[in-house]
């Protein structure tokens, strides 16, 4: 792929490689991870708490640390960063989105404990059942 696009001229370096490549193979894990949840003897309320946590880890936590040289993607990373929120500060110009991130985040993370406080409390009252 990466060849055929340089010699019909449809790119001027070997993008593959370096974008293409890493991308795929990320989506690849992160899709691969989630399906194997569906696999897993437990019920739904826990699945869904691993499936929310696992949503939560990829989007959040793992892009603040990642470095790219084109700035405009850059940009999209960092305001979409976490732990630069500052709830204090609400201005546009400021930490807006930021903070309108964290609270996702927060609420997703909400989501997730209680999907698992619900989860293993079904499991411990199906284990009483039996």
């Amino acid at each position: 792929i990466n060849n055929y696009t340089i010699v019909n001229g449809n790119s001027d370096y070997y993008w593959y490689f370096s974008i293409a490549l890493p991308i795929v193979l990320g989506v690849y894990l992160i899709l691969n991870l989630l399906l194997s949840v569906r696999f897993l003897k437990i019920n739904k309320c826990l699945k869904t708490s691993i499936i929310l946590f696992l949503i939560n880890f990829f989007i959040y936590a793992i892009p603040p640390f990642i470095k790219v040289e084109n700035p405009s993607f850059q940009k999209e990373l960092d305001q979409a960063n976490i732990f630069k929120a500052n709830l204090s500060n609400w201005q546009v110009d400021g930490c807006l989105e930021n903070n309108v991130h964290l609270l996702i985040f927060l609420t997703i993370l909400s989501l997730t404990i209680i999907f698992f406080v619900v989860g293993i409390i079904l499991h411990n009252n199906k284990k009483h059942e039996a």
